[in-house]
């Protein structure tokens, strides 16, 4: 199954809340850092390693973070999920139209 997911959405949920600072600045890069640390305690490796292996004008430092969020959300137990809406609407070919994320910390 496919399902779409938005990163801010999913960062907001693990958070608890909506991030304060813009992903595009070095508090805000910070800030999502320390929401997946929570729930993925080696992710810096990861990060780092993305990070020196792909040039900057390739993928942005938030680029990274969202990967990482959206690969959170895809491998958790279908439990776990939340809806936005909550209710679930399709389109007109019976397709689900929602994004996905997790609530607060696991």
């Amino acid at each position: 199954m496919v399902r779409e997911i938005h990163p801010e959405v999913c960062f907001a949920g693990l958070a608890g809340n909506p991030l304060t600072h813009n992903k595009k600045k070095v508090a805000g890069f910070e800030e999502r850092r320390a929401v997946l640390r929570e729930v993925w305690p080696n992710i810096d490796v990861l990060i780092e390693d993305a990070l020196t292996k792909e040039r900057r004008k390739h993928v942005g430092r938030d680029d990274v973070l969202d990967a990482a969020v959206a690969a959170l959300t895809a491998c958790q137990d279908e439990k776990l999920l939340r809806t936005l809406p909550e209710k679930r609407r399709e389109d007109g070919h019976g397709l689900p139209m929602e994004m996905v994320y997790t609530a607060a910390r696991l």
